[in-house]
């Protein structure tokens, strides 16, 4: 009996089966790999955090332009409230830079550095008397590279204008006839090349108002800002 039993016994051991912890061979193979992509993600997800926070300190006015003992005053506010009291000439001068811009385009009209320059100087001299370009600038805030891009526009506009603009010797008489008190201590010559330089430039206004519209008037224009319209 006692042999039945030793048998008994060691038969049920080898049937038992043996529990081991067995680690999962793809896990236990690198245990390190899948740490690493966690933290390779967290410090692209800080980078870009980073980069999101620099460019909110440097361009949160766009969204929030000021602020009055910590409350913001929000950008569509600061935009309806420009609206209101200036959009529809803002609107209208961006509508035309537009234009002007396509036209030149259109022309293939390009302004030299060495025109932009010569421009400048005359601009300088035309200022002189406040203390020149730079001074007068200055006093609106501004600097010559603010108003190069209009300058630039102008000068366009004036090549693709001045060929429709002449003036002759009859009228230049007849202007200095008609602005004789702006002329004194001045010679002859200095009369005439004056006078002739200020009729071109009044005709020439003239006409880049009648070209302006003109262009406006072919031009297909649309503005979304709500009780806005073109002047």
């Amino acid at each position: 009996m006692a042999t039945k039993s030793k048998k008994s016994i060691k038969t049920a051991t080898k049937k038992s089966p043996l529990k081991t912890n067995i680690v999962n061979p793809k896990v236990s193979k690198n245990p390190t790999k899948k740490n690493r992509a966690q933290t390779f993600n967290l410090l692209v997800a800080a980078l870009v955090f980073i980069v999101l926070a620099m460019g909110y300190m440097r361009f949160k006015y766009l969204l929030v332009p000021a602020t009055v003992n910590g409350s913001p005053i929000f950008s569509w506010k600061y935009v309806k409230s420009l609206h209101q009291t200036a959009g529809t000439q803002v609107i209208d001068q961006l509508v035309v830079e537009k234009l002007i811009t396509q036209e030149a385009k259109k022309q293939k009209i390009e302004i030299s550095q060495e025109e932009l320059d010569l421009e400048f100087e005359r601009l300088e001299l035309q200022f002189e008397s406040v203390g020149g370009l730079d001074a007068f600038l200055s006093s609106q805030g501004l600097k010559k590279k603010d108003i190069n891009d209009q300058v630039i526009l102008n000068l366009q506009v004036q090549k693709i204008v001045s060929e429709s603009v002449s003036i002759t010797d009859e009228e230049v008489d007849a202007y200095y006839q008609e602005n004789k008190d702006a002329f004194v201590d001045l010679t002859p010559e200095e009369i005439e090349e004056q006078s002739a330089g200020m009729l071109y430039e009044q005709k020439l206004q003239q006409q880049i108002g009648i070209w302006v519209q003109d262009l406006r008037a072919k031009g297909q224009i649309t503005i979304n800002f709500p009780n806005a319209q073109i002047q």
